[in-house]
């Protein structure tokens, strides 16, 4: 089974404590599972800088990098509407 894994938990001051750490660790066991064929582990490139380097560093220490895609999302993105510069 293919699994792919959203940690955007982990990048932010909760890294360490609460959803951050459960995340990391949640991940890990899946990972760990024999069902498990491939666990891959989706990043935000957004937060990029030292943040960026840390995250891939924490889920490393559980998850090969190999299996490490990270993500760009457009930003800022506005559709024209005000409610989204308010």
């Amino acid at each position: 089974m293919k699994v792919l894994l959203d940690l955007q938990g982990i990048q932010g001051a909760a890294r360490y404590r609460g959803l951050g750490r459960y995340s990391l660790e949640f991940a890990a066991a899946v990972a760990r599972r024999p069902e498990v064929s491939e666990a891959t582990v989706l990043l935000n490139g957004g937060t990029g800088g030292p943040s960026l380097v840390q995250d891939r560093l924490l889920v490393a220490e559980r998850i090969p990098q190999a299996s490490v895609l990270v993500f760009e999302a457009p930003w800022p993105w506005t559709s024209g509407d005000w409610r989204d510069v308010s």
